[in-house]
């Protein structure tokens, strides 16, 4: 049988170097399917697709499938050869999308393949790899065979070679099977024909006895294909309504699998299924009841006037219904036909998790609209969408402050970002308030502005107020000293270049000098010759804008801009430090007739700091003014990126994941947050969360450690900070275990416990934190370690305002009921402080009585975070461990001290266990209290380092 050209397509098995070649055993089949067997083994070899293979590296079995017709075929199990390469991505067509643009056609003709697979030949190399067991011997493919795992992308990709200028237009094909559709009849013969010389052409075969010319309708992929809709087979219906009502678990999955395949058709199905669906779940007895009875039966039902879907007809919109049941969430995606007629399109329906069943009406709709977003993405990116509801979940969504997590309201509000309304659309017709013209006159911006000049510098200071409310601040130093007259016209120039720049040509200007103002005015005339050229120039800049009037003000209500001017005139720099690296803009005075100059040189010069642009301010404009960029793109970003952000008190913050605020920050207070986020100031700078629990941790640093410096730091930084514990637990070294302890012990009747010998170094917290200590130590200290005792405070203060994992809270929370403000938020104001900063005296009283009594409920809920959390360890290290139990009287051996595990004796046979002892007492968490057979005590020695005497 002739194969498609090699230059068209020919199929490669990149087997994955290193993989371990398979041999199949072979499988053992009834003498009466054997010569079956070599039939259709004959077939293959007189058509050329197999061929005999000696020593062959990959062997596989047959396996024998039985057909519609009764006839046997032969296939490959080629499970080992494919789990040895890897998948071809091509993508397959969606069924749904191809089986949509199908219908609607007059006549339709569907062709299928004649051996589709094994027109594609096999490279040469890879023929060894499909080796195959037959009782006539062992035999590998020459042409690809069915059962391999890239053999439908490979015919997918030849298909898409052979007719790709022919897809969606008047074929459509998945795989082998090959739809030719006509939107008029009499077009579908010339259809045929461009088909047919295609196929010729390539060499590529089709099966007549799987044909049918001409038709209207037929099945495909499925379904049943005709002009006026999509049908389902009859056939599949009929299967499931001839099922009985299951009797076990196996059996209802079978009906699961059914209803899936017809779900697209069917109402509400999970709201239906609802009643034996929950049969599915693990630990669930089987037990078929009435209400499975009814269920089972209503779907029956159904299914008998099952409904015919129709295809989205292109250009017009489409209409998505959604529903929120009890236990369900469903939706339907219909759109009006050429006739004005509504037909259904799409079902879609799914159960709610337990945590969703605790949603709100409202909320269970917005889950609704989310799941069919999610579901028939392909449809909306193609058509417009008309949302019919009862509630309104687009308003619910976008008027909540704070979105909760079952809402998901983020995604619905990225979804409707990215797909605006575009700008060329018109108004619906529903609207009851069109035909309004609006018109908006919103007042003038002011500026205030004051100049300072003193011996020590000059300065400018300038003010803008804007309609809504808002203040801009500008300060500037003037490197050339000059009389307060001349620093109050250069504050004025600045001012109007500035809102030349802004283009804001309705200005109300405000200064205290009466002078500048009435010379402006006309009132006054200029007759200083260094005030001429300021004041033309300032002429010049107000007739540029347009709207600007000047006006006198007093002092006391020019306050701000004074003193703006005065700390500018006060930062001036000596005349042997002038060279700052600063963006200086120079006023050049060509705008002044020269024949209008009397005589001298112009310095009029005008110096200030050019800002970088502020990401951010779009953002806020956007949010609090509605105003937008006039770059379309910027304009369709800040739109896109705006439902993300919250405005509080003209501070731009976001939404986590968990739904905390976070403040975004300008480039100035991000570097400074990283910079003492990294040097360990807002606490320890770890790589994640610690599996360490402390509630207070001290340390001092100490040359020698002497029992002295023991006693000592035992009774002030604990005893005389804290009071008197109930007992303290130390290590066996002599620093501890001396006279001095004793006495102070006795002194404050204070009770000692010693960890165990046999494990001294892992003395529980203290240990721990010593070794966490010197890891935060060491990120902190210089590289020569010299100054570690100085760093230490820093490193406590980093420990004590870390975040830790145990309790879920900081162990600075816990001992004084509030986190600690860290030096980062006093710089940078966080959400706490700016809602703190407008409280009273009284209210931050109550508020601080609020914390401190919810203090022991914090505490509670720490101590029960930490028991969760030891459990959770204690499982996990149990897991591993063999539990060893012993009785008092029992005789054991213990493991030889000191215990090291690798540690190797003088002598190999020389037995590692001491003993026999005997049990004396029993304490908890597995320790024991030994004696020998002197009667001498020996321990507490834990259980795992102990084992049965047996005599």
């Amino acid at each position: 049988m002739p194969c498609l050209d090699p230059k068209v397509v020919v199929h490669h098995l990149v087997v994955k170097k290193g993989v371990r070649p398979v041999k199949q055993a072979q499988r053992r089949f009834r003498p009466d399917l054997i010569p079956l067997i070599e039939i259709e083994v004959n077939k293959l070899i007189e058509a050329g697709f197999i061929r005999e293979v000696k020593y062959s590296t990959w062997i596989s079995s047959i396996v024998l499938v039985r057909k519609k017709n009764g006839q046997i075929r032969i296939y490959a199990d080629f499970r080992d050869v494919n789990n040895a390469c890897p998948k071809d991505d091509f993508p397959l067509p969606i069924t749904e999308l191809m089986i949509d643009a199908t219908t609607g056609h007059e006549v339709l003709s569907f062709i299928d393949g004649s051996s589709a697979y094994n027109q594609i030949r096999l490279t040469p190399e890879d023929e060894e790899f499909t080796a195959v067991r037959t009782p006539k011997g062992i035999y590998c493919y020459k042409v690809m065979p069915f059962g391999l795992k890239n053999a439908g992308a490979t015919y997918q990709r030849a298909m898409q070679s052979i007719f790709d200028d022919m897809f969606h237009k008047n074929i459509e094909c998945y795989v082998d099977d090959l739809v030719v559709k006509s939107k008029k009849r009499s077009n579908h013969l010339e259809d045929l024909r461009q088909v047919f010389d295609r196929l010729r052409r390539y060499q590529l075969k089709m099966n007549p006895l799987k044909c049918a010319f001409g038709v209207t309708s037929e099945k495909f992929l499925g379904f049943v294909v005709r002009h006026r809709g999509i049908e389902i087979d009859h056939a599949k219906i009929d299967a499931t309504l001839r099922m009985s009502e299951p009797r076990d678990i196996h059996e209802l999955k079978s009906l699961q699998g059914r209803l899936a395949y017809l779900r697209r058709f069917i109402s509400n199905l999970a709201g239906r299924c609802q009643p034996f669906s929950r049969l599915m779940k693990k630990d669930v007895t089987f037990q078929w009841d009435e209400a499975c009875s009814n269920a089972f039966n209503s779907i029956k039902s159904y299914l008998m006037k099952i409904p015919v879907l129709a295809a989205p007809i292109h250009g017009k919109p489409l209409l998505l219904y959604i529903a929120a049941q009890e236990r369900s969430v469903g939706a339907l995606l219909a759109q009006e036909n050429n006739e004005g007629k509504e037909v259904a399109l799409y079902y879609l329906s799914r159960m709610m998790t337990p945590n969703e069943l605790n949603y709100s009406p409202i909320e269970k709709l917005c889950l609704a609209l989310i799941f069919a977003i999610q579901k028939l993405k392909h449809y909306f990116q193609a058509h417009s969408v008309r949302l019919i509801f009862r509630a309104n979940p687009i308003k619910y969504v976008m008027s909540r402050p704070v979105l909760s997590d079952p809402v998901k309201g983020q995604v619905l509000a990225d979804f409707l970002v990215d797909h605006p309304i575009p700008d060329e659309w018109e108004l619906s017709d529903d609207l009851p308030d069109e035909n309004v013209l609006l018109i908006e006159i919103r007042p003038p911006w002011k500026m205030y502005f004051d100049g300072a000049a003193h011996r020590h510098g000059v300065g400018a200071g300038i003010v803008f107020v804007t309609p809504d409310g808002g203040i801009l601040l500008y300060s500037f130093i003037l490197n050339q000293h000059c009389s307060n007259n001349v620093a109050e016209y250069q504050a004025l120039i600045l001012g109007l270049e500035i809102a030349v720049d802004m283009d804001q040509l309705e200005l109300q200007i405000y200064g205290d000098s009466q002078l500048v103002v009435n010379q402006l005015l006309g009132s006054y005339e200029v007759k200083k010759f260094e005030l001429i050229l300021y004041h033309k120039y300032a002429t010049r800049l107000m007739k540029r804008l347009g709207g600007a009037s000047i006006t006198h003000v007093p002092r006391r209500e020019n306050k701000q801009v004074d003193a703006l001017a005065v700390l500018a005139s006060s930062l001036a720099m000596p005349d042997h430090e002038i060279q700052v690296r600063v963006c200086q803009k120079w006023v050049v005075l060509s705008l002044i007739d020269d024949e209008n100059i009397e005589g001298g040189d112009a310095h009029v010069v005008s110096t200030y700091e050019i800002d970088k642009e502020n990401w951010r301010q779009p953002l806020v404009d956007y949010l609090k003014y509605q105003k937008l960029p006039e770059e379309q793109r910027r304009r369709t970003d800040i739109r896109r990126r705006a439902p993300r952000f919250i405005l509080y008190k003209d501070t731009l913050y976001r939404r986590s994941f968990e739904n905390v605020l976070l403040r975004y920050l300008s480039e100035d207070e991000a570097y400074r947050a990283m910079h003492e986020a990294h040097s360990g100031i807002c606490g320890a700078h770890q790589s994640g969360p610690k599996l360490h629990f402390r509630i207070k941790r001290m340390a001092i640093p100490l040359k020698q450690v002497r029992k002295e410096d023991v006693v000592n730091f035992i009774r002030v930084n604990i005893i005389y900070r804290y009071g008197v514990p109930r007992y303290i637990i130390i290590d066996n070294g002599k620093s501890f275990s001396n006279g001095l302890m004793d006495k102070l012990c006795e002194k404050f009747n204070l009770k000692q416990r010693k960890s165990s010998m046999y494990n001294a170094p892992a003395n529980g917290l203290a240990e721990a934190f010593n070794k966490t200590l010197c890891n935060l130590l060491k990120k902190v200290a210089a590289k020569s370690k010299k100054n570690w005792h100085e760093r230490i405070g820093e490193t406590l203060w980093a420990y004590r305002t870390a975040y830790r994992t145990p309790t879920q809270a900081m162990p600075y929370a816990l001992v004084y009921g509030v986190e600690a403000v860290l030096p980062l938020e006093q710089q940078i104001s966080s959400l706490r402080i700016a809602i703190q900063e407008g409280l009273t005296e009284e209210e931050n009283v109550r508020l601080h009585l609020e914390e401190l009594e919810d203090l022991d409920e914090k505490k509670l809920e720490a101590q029960q975070n930490l028991e969760c959390y030891q459990t959770r360890l204690s499982r996990a290290f149990n897991k591993k461990v063999r539990r060893r139990s012993f009785q008092v009287g029992d005789m054991v051996l213990a493991v030889r001290k000191p215990i090291v595990m690798t540690h190797r004796t003088k002598d190999k046979f020389v037995s590692k266990w001491n003993g026999p002892y005997v049990v004396r007492e029993v304490y908890t968490n597995g320790a024991y209290k030994l004696v020998d057979k002197d009667d001498v005590k020996v321990g507490p020695i834990n259980g795992k380092f102990m084992k049965l005497y047996m005599p």
